[in-house]
């Protein structure tokens, strides 16, 4: 009898450097490394406790929903595991996305948080559906939500301030970077269960998510 957890569900469609392990916690340095996602969504969270900014509370939601849906794929190694993180992502993508149309078109918190919850939720299925590791519709996302950041950009006043979305942007280089040379095996040690190039890139996301908290604030300061 097959004594892992985890063998009997049907495994990801994706892995990273690290070599899975027969337990419950099958990337011990690709879960652990989460809790970043975690602290700054809850630090946020506790910043914007009163702050009747649901613009905010959404992005300190999100960066937790990440940190807990990434660790429930890299504890497992399943495909149940995968599709759960990779539809964290989309909140993050989606995020980016209705908060920049926000700003641009300036949506009621209602049709804001509708549009946030839809855009996630139908992406999500579209991954299940076409049994997809999700990669490229993220791209997808992404691509979306740098456009209108820069359609934004060339609209704002002059009074908007974009360093912290810089700042956001380097980290994101960088964690992509790490990402990419870990997920092909360029820099690689498959025997390192505590800290990898994949761990790196959940931190420098984490790290993303406050950059963008950041840019963030100082819009709208009275959502309706």
């Amino acid at each position: 009898m097959d004594s892992c957890p985890w063998n009997g569900f049907e495994q990801a469609t994706i892995s990273f450097c690290e070599q899975r392990l027969c337990s419950w916690v099958v990337e011990p340095a690709n879960t652990w490394s989460n809790i970043g996602f975690v602290l700054v969504g809850l630090f946020i969270l506790w910043k914007e406790f009163r702050s009747q900014r649901p613009d905010l509370v959404m992005v300190g939601i999100t960066a937790v929903i990440v940190g807990i849906n990434s660790s429930l794929f890299h504890a497992t190694g399943a495909r149940w595991g995968e599709i759960v993180d990779v539809s964290a992502m989309y909140f993050i993508s989606s995020l980016f996305i209705v908060l920049s149309v926000k700003r641009i078109w300036n949506l009621s918190s209602t049709t804001m948080i509708s549009w946030y919850v839809t855009l996630a939720s139908c992406t999500s299925a579209a991954m299940v559906l076409l049994g997809s590791n999700g990669i490229i519709l993220f791209g997808l996302h992404i691509t979306a939500a740098v456009l209108l950041e820069g359609y934004f950009y060339r609209i704002s006043t002059h009074t908007a301030k974009f360093v912290n979305l810089a700042f956001m942007a380097l980290c994101f280089g960088i964690s992509f970077t790490a990402w990419k040379l870990d997920i092909s095996k360029v820099i690689c040690d498959p025997n390192n269960h505590v800290f990898g190039g994949h761990a790196l890139w959940h931190f420098g996301n984490a790290l993303c998510l406050w950059f963008y908290y950041r840019y963030q604030t100082q819009f709208n300061k009275g959502l309706t």
